[in-house]
């Protein structure tokens, strides 16, 4: 009987366990999430800022900015959703 009764208390430790480690995960997820919606807020200002100094300054130069800012900012979202994928597979 006792013997049962430590079975049942190491069960009930490791599904305690389990479960705190997947809220953190559904934290981190969550997170992510967040940081991926800002990055992408902050590719629209920029680059908005950046097609209205090319409209009104008419620099040739210009461009490459206007061209380069989506490009970057999109390799660092896909940093970010990789990390995501990564904790979506332990879930």
């Amino acid at each position: 009987m006792d013997k049962n009764k430590q079975n049942e208390l190491l069960l009930e430790f490791q599904l305690d366990i389990l479960k705190t480690e997947i809220n953190q995960i559904h934290e981190i997820i969550a997170r992510i999430d967040n940081v991926s919606q800002q990055i992408k807020n902050w590719t629209i200002g920029i680059w908005s800022g950046s097609i209205f100094l090319f409209v009104t300054n008419s620099v040739i130069e210009l461009i490459l900015l206007v061209v380069l800012i989506p490009i970057l900012f999109w390799i660092v979202d896909s940093h970010y959703k990789s990390k995501q994928k990564d904790f979506l597979k332990r879930n």
